[in-house]
């Protein structure tokens, strides 16, 4: 037969089953803000939501503007995100982004949780 599986992230981690979640936003930046498919919009959101402690924003790094990346890194920071992952290694290589983001929003260290 078939199955639903439901994850309510939010519930989970005010209610303290986890630590942490890491929403998985791969969608742009959108103007106007709002749809459904909008980073901002949904890491707001989660931001609302979720203790910025326990709030990590995974992010596409497979998109051919390095600007949009640090687009969406600096909105989860300022929406109080305690961090970003970001999706994937394999996009970062091919695309060579390593450098820019070492010289820009990864410039400074931060501690780690």
């Amino acid at each position: 037969g078939n199955a639903d599986y439901y994850q309510d992230s939010l519930a989970m981690v005010q209610q303290g089953v986890v630590d942490a979640i890491v929403p998985m936003i791969y969608w742009p930046i959108t103007e106007p803000p709002g749809g459904y498919t909008d980073f901002s919009t949904l890491v707001d959101t989660f931001a609302a939501a979720v203790p910025g402690d326990a709030l990590w924003i995974g992010l596409s790094a497979d998109y051919d503007d390095f600007a949009e990346i640090e687009a969406e890194i600096q909105w989860s920071r300022s929406a109080g995100a305690s961090g970003v992952a970001l999706f994937a290694y394999g996009s970062l290589l091919s695309r060579g982004y390593f450098d820019a983001l070492g010289e820009g929003p990864f410039l400074e260290p931060v501690a780690g949780p």
